[in-house]
């Protein structure tokens, strides 16, 4: 089988395997689940979903996705390339910690979970760089096989972003033009690693932002 085939082959049962599992947890979140996802196994619970989307979108492609190889190389990019990253990484960085301090239902709403952090941190950091393993270099090279640039990137943003149906209108919306982006910059810098870093520097700077808020409401609880 050519490899182009091969790779859009994986790529598929990959979406597919993602989307019944969103489909299982949509279907299946009962109160009875979300009291345990808040309970003493919260962590447990968040460390096997991590796993699970790094198995999934990380190992997999890295193992059967022959086009994934030539974009895992450094960036080729010209200094004043490295110089917008730069300001692309404190843009979303300040959009990270914007979105957290506005977010009312930030995602980590326990101590116990909070209490992980040593844990948690690279955990998070893993499960972004395989989102993008997956979906900047992996499921765009092969839909680049097949279709010119401008629809492989409206194709990839579709279904990345339907990735964030679940977490409301604004998240849905800002994984659009995200989405778009971290394509464009693969493209031009053919590599997946520029995507890979500027969605972390989203994901953590979010997450900090978001635990000081916990802790910050756990001392106003002990002071009351």
């Amino acid at each position: 089988m050519p490899e182009n085939f091969h790779d859009i082959i994986w790529c598929i049962l990959i979406l597919v395997l993602l989307g019944l599992s969103y489909f299982l947890t949509v279907r299946y979140k009962t109160e009875k689940v979300l009291d345990a996802i808040r309970s003493r196994q919260a962590f447990q619970w968040h460390f096997l979903k991590l796993l699970f989307t790094f198995l999934l979108m990380g190992l997999l492609p890295l193992a059967y996705c022959h086009a994934l190889r030539q974009y895992l190389h450094p960036p080729t990019a010209s200094a004043k390339l490295y110089v917008v990253l730069g300001l692309l990484a404190l843009l979303v960085t300040t959009i990270g910690i914007y979105t957290a301090k506005s977010n009312t239902q930030v995602e980590l709403t326990n101590s116990h979970l909070a209490g992980n952090l040593v844990f948690y941190f690279p955990l998070r950091a893993l499960h972004v760089a395989a989102y993008e393993i997956f979906f900047r270099g992996s499921f765009l090279p092969a839909l680049l096989a097949f279709f010119s640039p401008a629809v492989s990137i409206v194709i990839n943003t579709f279904f990345y972003a339907l990735m964030h149906a679940s977490s409301g209108k604004k998240e849905l919306a800002g994984a659009v033009p995200l989405g778009i982006v971290l394509c464009y910059l693969t493209i031009v810098t053919q590599s997946v690693w520029p995507a890979v870093i500027l969605h972390i520097f989203l994901a953590l700077s979010f997450e900090i932002v978001a635990i000081h808020r916990v802790f910050a409401m756990a001392r106003k609880k002990v002071e009351l």
